[in-house]
């Protein structure tokens, strides 16, 4: 979801759940931007890809590339499962707010 976006989907990480089994997540977006909100108890590895765009990232340990077009790194104290996102425009790496 972005400024004015749609919400297509969500994704969801159980804390010391082990996914169900699930051990691999594709996000995929054709053009646009894209928001992915992770909650902090969210425990997963992160390998995110922009095409044309750049990436803008909060998660602690999530490290962006130099050139801002990758990031990769755990959410949480994650190794697994991972998490994959490839965009053709700009994505944003951010903790869900707490609602009001």
């Amino acid at each position: 979801q972005h400024e004015g976006g749609l919400r297509v989907g969500q994704v969801v990480c159980r804390a010391n759940a082990g996914m169900d089994g699930v051990n691999q997540s594709t996000l995929t977006n054709a053009g646009g931007k894209l928001t992915v909100r992770f909650s902090r108890a969210c425990t997963c590895r992160l390998d995110a890809k922009s095409n044309y765009g750049r990436i803008d990232n909060e998660l602690e340990d999530v490290k962006v590339a130099d050139d801002f077009t990758s990031a990769r790194g755990p959410v949480g104290s994650g190794e697994h499962p991972y998490v994959h996102i490839i965009a053709s425009g700009d994505i944003r790496l951010e903790y869900e707010r707490k609602a009001r």
